[in-house]
């Protein structure tokens, strides 16, 4: 009997076996059949008709389900279904929230994050890539981790906030490394190969490149060997060697041309593009960037669409077809404004600051007590004297700075011909000099002696004052700061005419008014008088924009051909030109250009902005 018992008992183990393992391997084989139904090669396929038999597979099976409807977003936003994806991933997290998964939460963030950054709309991708990222790591998915680290690194490549992008791309790395298998591992060594070229870590760029390749090359993976020949390309781009790129530039490209990869053919394109733009080889330029400018509607690629008219308008001006070029640069100044504002990357490395600060409020248990706060308000006095001597050092600086240039500008009014070029020139400066010695007496003077009364009002000061003096002499360093770099021939000495101009615009933009600065073409050298003159006069007419104009945004455009041009527009309240045209600043201006045989031209009216033209041989 008790055999008997034993053998019953054993087939009812059996037999509960045997239906656990029927259930796993059904199920395995439905999700693969889902899997296969929602991707790019079967789209000719999906109907509504194929889509209600394969939802028959999925019955009750919550697993099931949740991998029917994230392969349907997925696939629409693969496909350009943005709104429909979009839609169909918010209901999934909004009314279904408690039957999915952590992994599967994130995946549909990812989503969202994906249709944002396509959308051009980066703080709100770096939010939801973020929620990825967070809930990714709390549930111990490193892999899933490591690849939204690579999409924040993505979204500072937009930014050309090459540190930052290193910064995430490595994270990813790190955190994917132990999994050398998975599909994604070989695209993110590329994608940080790429990162560390473009901030000059060529050694280990070029490493991590050839482990990408050579991995990929390995399993067969035609996207990596792609990503990885991009990557090589991008590396050899930013050591300057420029036929070696060519060669994996072209077998990236060729590949992709192959295997009908309309993303890596439009990235391949902008590659090259730049390699024959750095060569000289015009045409070729001209050619590649015609090919990726009529990839971008088809790629639905927005993030590269700057950078492609910005390179191409450099390649036209290269062949001498400059009615093309002038309009490229009009519209890549506009894309530039609206992806690469200063507020934009605030903002965005703010959102990333606070999710860093959430994770280790998590981890670490701050304790105040009153020896700590007495050392806090010890330090606050000593910031506050360093700043004072800081203030003292910088207005020494700058009148020793004004004495020295007086002396220089004597040296050089020995000829008469030479008086009569630099008239212009000394007209400006006297108007810098007086400009200087208003700012200085209405902002760092002014602070300084509100610091002087209440230092003299309070032998005892307080917290609360200490604190209103340090915001008081910040705002006086800032201010003192400006100036300085306002003043500027040093900066053209070390940094050259394009990062100067650059450094300007960055340093004279506000919360109130955006200043942004180009030079095309890129990277091309000015003779040192021209840079001079150039810069001042943009000087000149951006703080004239800045002081009068209640503009949100300035552009300043320098174009070099066979002459020179500097345009400065704002989107101001304007003003009647006939009316100002004998002011110190247009005055100073319009002299310059007379005197060397330029033109200056200003086309301004009530209520719709100003653009000055600046023109010099």
């Amino acid at each position: 009997m008790r055999v008997v018992i034993g053998l019953f008992r054993n087939c009812i183990v059996v037999l509960i076996f045997l239906c656990i393992y029927t259930s796993v391997f059904s199920q395995k084989t439905d999700s693969t059949e889902i899997a296969d139904f929602f991707s790019i090669k079967n789209l000719s396929q999906i109907n509504d008709s194929s889509k209600d038999s394969i939802y028959k597979l999925v019955g009750i099976d919550l697993i099931l389900q949740d991998l029917y409807y994230y392969s349907d977003a997925r696939l629409k936003l693969q496909t350009g279904q943005f709104d429909e994806a979009m839609k169909l991933a918010n209901y999934r997290l909004d009314h279904l929230s408690k039957t999915l998964s952590n992994y599967t939460k994130a995946k549909y963030f990812n989503i969202i994050g994906s249709i944002h950054a396509n959308k051009q709309e980066n703080q709100k991708a770096i939010i939801f890539f973020g929620k990825a990222l967070r809930i990714s790591e709390e549930a111990n998915e490193d892999a899933y981790a490591g690849m939204m680290e690579n999409n924040i690194a993505n979204m500072y490549f937009v930014l050309v906030d090459y540190e930052s992008a290193y910064k995430h791309a490595f994270k990813g790395y790190q955190l994917m490394k132990p999994y050398p298998e998975h599909r994604f591992y070989n695209k993110l060594i590329a994608v940080l190969s790429i990162s560390e070229a473009k901030i000059g870590k060529f050694a280990e760029a070029k490493k991590h490149g050839r482990i990408a390749l050579k991995n990929a090359e390995e399993s067969g993976d035609v996207i990596a060997i792609i990503v990885a020949n991009l990557a090589l390309g991008e590396v050899a781009i930013n050591e300057k060697k420029y036929e070696e790129a060519k060669v994996s530039l072209i077998a990236s490209l060729e590949l992709s041309e192959k295997y009908q990869q309309v993303s890596f053919i439009l990235l391949n394109s902008i590659s090259l593009m730049v390699v024959n733009l750095e060569t000289k080889n015009y045409k070729l330029a001209v050619k590649y960037g015609e090919m990726a400018h009529a990839l971008i509607d088809q790629v639905g690629d927005k993030t590269s669409t700057y950078s492609i008219k910005k390179n191409l308008a450099a390649a036209y001006f290269g062949t001498n077809q400059s009615q093309k070029a002038y309009p490229l640069i009009r519209e890549a100044h506009d894309i530039f404004r609206k992806t690469n504002d200063i507020e934009n990357k605030k903002t965005i490395n703010d959102l990333l600051l606070k999710y860093d600060s959430e994770k280790k409020e998590k981890e670490l248990i701050s304790s105040n007590n009153e020896l700590l706060q007495k050392k806090v308000e010890r330090n606050n006095l000593l910031i506050i004297l360093g700043l004072l001597i800081f203030v003292i050092v910088i207005l020494t600086f700058i009148i020793g700075f004004v004495r020295h240039r007086n002396r220089a500008r004597m040296v050089l009014m020995n000829s008469q011909q030479e008086k009569k070029v630099i008239q212009a020139v000394f007209d400006g400066e006297e108007i810098e000099r007086e400009r200087i010695a208003r700012e200085l007496h209405d902002g760092v003077a002014s602070n300084l002696t509100a610091v002087r009364y209440q230092l003299m009002a309070n032998d005892k000061i307080s917290q609360k004052d200490k604190t209103q003096l340090e915001g008081i002499l910040l705002q006086a360093h800032e201010d003192t700061r400006r100036l300085s770099h306002n003043l500027a021939p040093f900066s053209l000495d070390k940094l050259g005419f394009e990062k100067a101009l650059s450094q300007f615009a960055q340093e004279n933009s506000t919360e109130k008014c955006l200043v942004i600065a180009t030079v095309t073409p890129s990277g091309i050298s000015i003779p040192k008088d021209k840079a001079s003159i150039l810069y001042r006069v943009a000087q000149e007419l951006t703080q004239n924009a800045i002081k009068h104009a209640e503009a949100s945004e300035i552009s300043i455009q320098v174009l070099i051909s066979n002459e020179m041009s500097l345009i400065v527009e704002d989107d101001g309240k304007g003003f009647n030109y006939m009316e100002k045209k004998d002011s110190n600043g247009l005055s100073s201006v319009s002299k310059r250009a007379t005197q060397l045989s330029g033109t200056f031209e200003v086309d301004s009216s009530l209520n719709h902005g100003t653009v000055t033209t600046f023109t010099i041989q």
